[in-house]
């Protein structure tokens, strides 16, 4: 006898088969596509979401879509509820990230204002941070008194950050004030802090009265100092910044600064006025320095040094990318 086909088995064998969506790996890429839009928006200035506390404190999430990933496939009353769970959490993280009532310390901002002591003559502050930007400018209204104190202020400002606290201390030795900004991790997690850029951000005030030494150790990666308004006399950067931006100005006869830093790009703004010595005590790509003449193995001397009556000396003691010298 001769066996027949089983057309039941043929037709069963074509019929589609629910493989269903794995809500898991959508996630995943998901969340890949907003980290990375998330990063390109804020290295364009257009956010301010920190992702890498989000990840500290709501990393047990993905542990919930790795179990969507593996029950997604099983039915499809498993994938709806699985694309469910998928939106609520996905509206969560959006509430948490742009709402400032949710969480709050996304978005903390610490206030700074240093009070000058009696009988101060000078200054000299030091910053000791990881943080991610620092931006120090002059204002010439803290000399004036504000509504609080007849006394003036030495420093005015913010400190943003999510995972550090600022800790200011202020001392007078011998008509010099000493101002600290520390900065320590609070988390207690080692390199949760390092996945966010947004770590910390620094944005001074400077007085324009008394003269002013700064001392910056930091790893921020953009440091802008607008020094063109401040009677600054000592600048030291120990950081391993990957911008650089001093604008100096012509107020004090002689100011001296050294940097120490792993910076790609170092851009000086100098007035015309004012005569450059410059040392390197490493090697730079870039020397192009049509303004300055060789005076010794690493020394130049801007060309109008001689003439001049104001002074920067500037050492970089670092493997400097690209050196900038902008005269304005």
């Amino acid at each position: 006898m001769l066996d027949l086909p089983n057309n039941n088995n043929h037709i069963s064998s074509h019929r589609p088969v629910w493989r269903g969506i794995n809500t898991g790996k959508f996630f995943i890429g998901l969340l890949i596509l907003i980290v990375g839009i998330c990063y390109l928006g804020e290295s364009f200035g257009l956010t301010t979401i920190n992702v890498g506390y989000i990840f500290q404190h709501f990393w047990s999430i993905l542990l919930i879509f790795l179990g969507l990933s593996m029950l997604s496939r099983a039915s499809r009353l498993m994938t709806v509820l699985g694309l469910l769970i998928t939106a609520v959490v996905l509206i969560g993280l959006f509430y948490i990230a742009t709402n400032d009532s949710a969480f709050p310390e996304l978005k903390r901002l610490e206030n700074i204002e240093v009070v000058a002591l009696p009988g101060v003559t000078k200054a000299h502050i030091r910053i000791d941070s990881q943080a991610a930007a620092l931006k120090i400018a002059g204002d010439p209204s803290l000399t004036i008194p504000n509504d609080f104190t007849t006394a003036d202020r030495l420093l005015t400002g913010t400190f943003q950050s999510a995972e550090m606290n600022l800790k200011t201390t202020s001392n007078l030795t011998e008509q010099t004030q000493n101002i600290l900004l520390n900065t320590r991790d609070q988390s207690g997690q080692f390199g949760w802090q390092y996945f966010g850029k947004n770590i910390g951000n620094f944005s001074l005030k400077l007085t324009e009265k008394w003269p002013v030494e700064l001392e910056i150790n930091s790893a921020a990666a953009d440091i802008n100092l607008d020094l063109a308004d401040v009677l600054v006399t000592l600048v030291v950067i120990k950081s391993s910044a990957s911008n650089i931006m001093i604008n100096l100005g012509n107020l004090e006869p002689k100011i001296v600064i050294n940097i120490q830093s792993k910076a790609s790009v170092v851009t000086l703004r100098v007035p015309t006025d004012v005569g450059v010595d410059l040392k390197f005590s490493t090697s730079i790509s870039s020397k192009t320095l049509p303004d300055f003449v060789l005076v010794s193995d690493g020394r130049y001397e801007s060309r109008n040094f001689k003439q001049v009556k104001k002074r920067a000396f500037i050492t970089l003691d670092s493997p400097v990318t690209n050196l900038d010298i902008i005269w304005k």
